[in-house]
């Protein structure tokens, strides 16, 4: 499947799971899907959107840090992550990839703020965005 995507969302917990023992795990989901972007989540590290790889040029990397909220449950923090990442997408394809990040930086958030896996609303999102705005995360 890796071979064939386009767009990949991992995060460094899977890849441990994944590829255990491997010492890069990320260097070998690579390998196996050269073509494709990856969103790797990396919990209170925040998350890196890596654009592949084109012409022999290394991936391109673009960082968001996590932003700093109580931490209640981490549980659908990444659905949460990829849900908003792909809605900022459809309801603004034009925008920049760190737009999107913290999109969806925001909504992992506030999913952790929570007890169980509840993301939080488009409104909530935008709010916390609001609130850190002055702020990279």
């Amino acid at each position: 499947m890796a071979a064939i995507t386009s767009v990949i969302k991992v995060s460094d917990e899977d890849l441990r799971q994944l590829f255990p023992g491997d010492a890069d795990p990320l260097t070998t989901l690579r390998t196996l899907a050269p073509q494709a972007d990856i969103l790797l989540t990396l919990g209170a590290d925040g998350m890196e959107w890596l654009t592949a790889a084109h012409g022999g040029q290394d991936d391109a990397r673009i960082t968001q840090p996590a932003f700093t909220v109580p931490v209640a449950d981490t549980v659908g923090c990444g659905d949460a992550a990829m849900g908003a990442w792909l809605a900022s997408q459809l309801q603004s394809p034009g925008a920049p990839v760190q737009a999107h990040l913290r999109q969806a930086a925001a909504a992992a958030a506030l999913t952790a703020t929570r007890a169980g896996a509840f993301a939080g609303t488009q409104a909530e999102i935008d709010a916390l965005l609001q609130a850190h705005a002055a702020s990279p995360a």
